[in-house]
């Protein structure tokens, strides 16, 4: 039993913590570390982590994105309240994001950071770093082109109607000349070629526009052109949230010629072998249909 005299022991810090059970980030917490003032400061580990509200690639920690809102609940399953954004802002802003994150990011923080800027909670909420992961079609894979991953992430979280979303952006990607978007201060400032990619793959989609533009796909204005391309992905993506908004959601229809080849190769088929349900066109893969396919005419 401890003598009534005795001086009462400084509680330890991490003692102290562990009994809370880290219950805040803020208030409380800073009150229980100051009762450990008096503890030299080099006997306390200091914590290495990153919270989410810096400058860093790291998004293993913190709950929100810059702006360090961390008290309101989390909203309810997706579909959450969209409310209209200016796209040209958005373009503007995935460009900039372009270069700080890549082309997913770039997307995904344009839509998301501006709804963060005008609604607040519960988009403060989204560390929109989370999409750091599709640049260069995931990670330089090269699979699909981040900017339609980013497409899909918001789509889901703002629409019930994402799959027509998507794919009406996708149709969209693959069969228009593309990037429209030129910003007023480029960081490579160039005469920017346009190409049609007939496919949603970031490696073709590259590819077909390095063929076309006379540029290595490692140069800066490589680079450029995917920042452009993700600007104006952006930008389409706020239109058509804008038109549902405003009673008018996407649709999407396949060509009758994906429809044609998906009657023998899709579900029900006499050769049901392909899992696809959509595509801009088949023969971007199948180029030998012509020469070598069967002729299904007679």
């Amino acid at each position: 039993m401890r003598d009534a005299h005795e001086p009462t022991p400084t509680p330890d810090r991490r003692e102290v913590l562990r009994l809370l059970g880290f219950a805040t980030a803020g208030g409380v917490a800073a009150t229980v570390l100051a009762a450990c003032g008096d503890k030299e400061q080099d006997e306390c580990e200091p914590c290495n982590c990153d919270t989410g509200t810096g400058g860093t690639d790291d998004t293993s920690h913190g709950t929100g994105d810059d702006t360090g809102d961390t008290g309101a609940p989390m909203a309810q399953d997706p579909p959450w309240d969209y409310v209209e954004l200016d796209p040209d802002a958005v373009a503007k802003r995935a460009y900039e994001a372009y270069y700080q994150g890549g082309c997913h990011y770039a997307v995904f923080e344009a839509i998301i950071g501006e709804l963060q800027d005008k609604v607040g909670a519960p988009f403060t909420q989204i560390p929109t770093k989370m999409a750091i992961y599709g640049k260069g079609g995931m990670f330089g894979w090269g699979t699909l082109c981040g900017t339609l991953n980013g497409t899909g992430m918001v789509a889901q979280l703002l629409s019930s109607n994402a799959a027509n979303i998507v794919s009406s952006i996708v149709d969209w990607y693959s069969n228009n000349e593309l990037p429209d978007y030129e910003p007023e201060e480029p960081v490579v400032d160039f005469d920017c070629p346009t190409s049609v990619s007939d496919t949603p793959l970031c490696h073709v989609s590259v590819t077909r526009w390095c063929l076309a533009s006379g540029y290595g796909g490692h140069t800066d204005e490589r680079k450029e052109r995917c920042g452009r391309m993700a600007a104006a992905v952006a930008r389409k993506l706020a239109e058509v949230l804008n038109e549902e908004l405003a009673g008018n959601p996407a649709t999407y229809e396949n060509p009758d010629e994906v429809n044609t080849c998906l009657g023998c190769h899709g579900d029900g088929g006499i050769r049901d072998v392909v899992l696809t349900e959509k595509a801009p066109t088949c023969e971007l893969c199948h180029f030998n249909l012509a020469s070598e396919h069967p002729d299904v005419t007679r």
